[in-house]
């Protein structure tokens, strides 16, 4: 069966946002009590979503007309002979996990970020369990921010359970921490609500009376899974289990948390041991409920230690982890005692048995990094120990880019809170540096990591005033060999830049590889400060670039790379350089390449912005065979720019030393000083 096409032809013309004749409110209740209808139904209310007191109250409503639990009396909660045929039982029971699902989805969408209720809105309210990152406040951390940002990876991800990176599914866990909740739960009563609350945002915005719609709903449930079960099929129970568990992320009240926790601990005592998802599941929803509800006495944490212990026997643990998370977060040291042991111990068999690699759930590879790093964070385990198993060869599959996504946010956490094991770091920091350039395909997380290293180096080096950085300093210098490098952020990136450049020759780099993995160089060369060698790095490989794959990314690296030194006052010293690299340039062959070069060379360290940014990009497009009119132009012009902004004799016989030197055909180097006497006045 299927909707009538009459029905949403009539009121296609209503289906606008922000009108009170909202037209899916409208839908025969009759109708609905149809499956197939009632998905229909649902999809269109899920793709349209609500933005008003009034749209939320008249889908509500709708959504309570349209079902009727069977053999229900709602006056006197007695029942009634069952009268419906198998058949009819069946359908109405697929109707009602339809209906289960969508109620679930509705009442979600007050997740909604930046506008409640809409789904068009991709962002959902988070609220991560990890704890804040302090180096992100200081300058050198927004400097980190800064050249991060460059490599087109969201920052986001660092204040995101990773958990939540493997699917982007509403219904899911680690969408709110447990804070978060029991924060909601005891600010029901306050008065006024606290500002900027999650409280106050999802159950003031519009008006809105989500706590009752919950427990209109909650009774429901309560009145389903309790009387007359028998007539509920398995599928049913589960979808009815599940929607009361992920809808307690909006739970104001102990009396709702409650309900959750007496429905499942009845059916954990009642249901049959075969079905390992159904128990898994129930199990869930005891730790979130118990934990939630103060339950830490010795009893309860030796409850919550079985129910973990059973659930890791099961085929999947998925339920397990995630109850592991979630009891973790309460912080309470009697049950991590007990916890911890067996979580340490699951971790340790998924990842030596290479769990992570052979394991095709990525919900299950997440929750098991999510435990893995939650422990390493907060200084439960071992972490050096943990890690090495971790970076065991083959231990992940290469192909498999979100868990190497999830494993690098994770270790990225780790070194932004110096928490990664410092008797460890180099080896990280080598290991990022090899896949980055052996690697067949390109990985920034690598890249991420080497810039994390970085920038924390250089926040140790200047916070390096006490006897215990000292110590720690020293500690670190002694696990590097002399054929490795040293412990100075200046070291590291021109080994870095060295790598980063010999990436870009490789055949299997493509254009837009080469131009994110040059793309930072700017930012981070202007935060570590001015290096001779670095900078002769560079610009070697800027010179020799006719050779390589890219020259014109090459070309435009200096062009970026000059433009930020010379925005943060370092004129002379780009001088310098541009002086210094403009023989080796002028001796290019053919001619056409040295000219090219040396115009984008000499209008990337032009100090007038208005003639680089307005020129360069005319001048980088002129690489080609063919040497024409315009390029000469480009060449004097380029030339007479620079030139004239030369402050000092010395610089400017420089200058010309480079070009008297070289002879061609052409004789475009003695036009271009015939150009410069003619038209500039010598230094007196």
């Amino acid at each position: 069966m299927s909707i009538p096409t009459q029905f949403w032809k009539e009121r296609t013309n209503k289906l606008q946002f922000g009108q009170n004749d909202y037209c899916l409110s409208l839908f025969s209740v009759d109708l609905l009590q149809h499956s197939d209808i009632m998905a229909d139904y649902i999809e269109r209310i899920s793709f349209v979503g609500w933005l008003s007191r009034t749209q939320f109250q008249e889908i509500w409503v709708t959504f309570l007309a349209a079902i009727n639990p069977p053999n229900q009396n709602n006056d006197d909660n007695e029942s009634i002979p069952n009268t419906l045929t198998k058949e009819e039982i069946l359908e109405t029971n697929a109707t009602q996990c339809v209906w289960v699902r969508g109620v679930t989805t509705f009442l979600l969408n007050a997740l909604r970020l930046n506008c409640t209720g809409n789904p068009a809105d991709m962002i959902l309210e988070h609220r991560s369990r990890n704890k804040p990152i302090q180096f992100l406040l200081t300058d050198i951390g927004d400097q980190y921010i800064r050249t991060r940002s460059t490599l087109e990876t969201s920052s986001n991800d660092l204040f995101t359970n990773i958990e939540r990176l493997g699917t982007h599914d509403l219904l899911t866990y680690g969408q709110l921490s447990y804070d978060t909740i029991l924060a909601s739960i005891q600010s029901n009563n306050a008065s006024p609500l606290p500002a900027n609350s999650l409280f106050d945002r999802l159950f003031s915005h519009h008006g809105l009376d989500l706590t009752s719609s919950l427990q209109i709903l909650i009774e429901i449930y309560v009145r389903w899974l309790t009387n007359n079960t028998n007539d509920l099929c398995l599928q049913l129970k589960y979808e009815l289990i599940r929607s009361f568990i992920y809808l307690s992320d909006l739970f104001t009240s102990s009396q709702q948390l409650t309900n959750l926790y007496d429905i499942c601990a009845k059916y954990h005592s009642t249901w049959f041991e075969e079905d390992d998802l159904m128990i898994s599941l129930i199990s869930y929803g005891l730790c979130k409920s118990g934990i939630l509800l103060g339950q830490t006495g010795k009893d309860s944490n030796e409850f919550y230690k079985n129910l973990i212990e059973r659930n890791f026997k099961f085929l999947t643990k998925t339920n397990a982890y995630a109850s592991c998370l979630f009891l973790l977060e309460s912080h309470e040291d009697d049950l991590n005692k007990l916890l911890i042991p067996i979580l340490n111990q699951e971790l340790t068999n998924d990842i030596q048995t290479n769990t992570l690699k052979l394991n095709l759930d990525i919900r299950l590879n997440s929750l098991i990094l999510a435990n893995l790093f939650y422990l390493i964070e907060n200084n439960q385990i071992n972490s050096f120990d943990t890690l090495s198993l971790l970076f065991k060869d083959e231990l992940l599959d290469i192909n498999d880019n979100l868990t190497q996504e999830i494993v690098s946010i994770g270790l990225e956490r780790l070194l932004l809170l110096g928490q990664y094991p410092k008797n460890d770091i180099w080896r990280l920091y080598k290991r990022s540096i090899t896949t980055l350039r052996q690697s067949t395909w390109l990985n920034l997380n690598h890249l991420v990591l080497i810039l994390a290293r970085i920038y924390t180096l250089l926040q140790s080096t200047n916070e390096n005033s006490n006897a215990q950085n000292n110590e720690n300093t020293h500690d670190e210098q002694e696990m590097i060999d002399g054929s490795s490098i040293t412990s100075s952020s200046d070291n590291i990136v021109i080994e870095l830049v060295g790598e980063l450049y010999e990436r870009t020759k490789q055949s299997s780099t493509l254009p837009y590889e080469a131009i994110l993995l040059l793309r930072p160089l700017p930012s981070l060369l202007a935060h570590i400060g001015l290096s001779d060698r670095l900078m002769n790095k560079m610009v070697v490989e800027f010179a020799a670039s006719t050779q390589q794959l890219y020259p014109q990314i090459l070309a435009y690296t200096v062009f970026a790379v000059f433009r930020a030194l010379i925005n943060a006052h370092y004129l002379a010293k780009v001088n310098e350089w541009t002086l210094l690299s403009m023989t080796s340039v002028a001796q290019r062959k053919p001619i056409r390449m040295a000219i090219w070069g040396l115009t984008c060379l000499m209008l990337s360290a032009c100090p007038s912005h208005a003639i680089a940014d307005s020129l360069f990009p005319l001048a980088l497009s002129r690489y080609s065979a063919r040497f024409e009119e315009l390029d000469n132009r480009l060449f004097l012009l380029a030339g007479r720019e620079y030139y004239q902004q030369l402050n000092n004799i010395e610089q400017r016989r420089q200058f010309e030393q480079a070009f008297i030197n070289e002879s061609n055909t052409e004789k475009l180097y003695a036009d271009l000083l015939a150009h410069l006497r003619d038209t500039i006045s010598p230094l007196s």
